[in-house]
């Protein structure tokens, strides 16, 4: 596992950093999820980051891509500190919220 060929019968190819294969047969690397990392190739699964924390995006092939998620009550353009409080009548239940809801 951690390595993907066209059908199993192909030289396989060690997936790179910040993918992932969790099966020897599966046709193609993943991206590694959003709040998860990967910064060794040919690894079965993606690393979480810390509670609290969260990545941008997909893909991220290193540790240091975690980055403090805004706590919730709080929200940024980015979901990442700096964060500003919710105002009043609006909330963020979530860490990582982009934007407050209305109550």
């Amino acid at each position: 596992a951690g390595s993907s060929g066209p059908d199993g019968l192909e030289a396989c190819t060690l997936c790179p950093a910040g993918t992932s294969a969790p099966s020897p047969r599966t046709a193609e690397c993943t991206p590694c999820a959003q709040n998860t990392y990967q910064d060794t190739t040919g690894q079965e699964t993606c690393s979480s980051c810390p509670s609290g924390e969260g990545t941008l995006g997909e893909g991220s092939d290193s540790f240091s891509a975690c980055v403090v998620l805004c706590a919730p009550g709080r929200a940024s353009a980015a979901g990442v500190v700096p964060c500003e409080p919710c105002r009043a009548g609006f909330f963020a239940l979530e860490p990582g919220t982009r934007a407050c809801s209305a109550c």
